[in-house]
């Protein structure tokens, strides 16, 4: 937790904190740098900062 990440979305990619992980599901709980604004995402679109 707490690991820099950018992840991938229509417009392109954005920064975010991990804050989460769900193993079972593959996927990531994440906060965005920007907005603070909490996402999930599969961890085929996350990639380390």
């Amino acid at each position: 937790m707490g690991q820099k990440v950018r992840y991938k979305q229509r417009r392109g990619t954005i920064l975010a904190t991990v804050t989460a992980i769900d193993a079972q599901a593959r996927a990531a709980t994440l906060e965005r740098v920007g907005d603070g604004k909490t996402v999930v995402r599969p961890f085929e679109n996350v990639a380390a900062a």
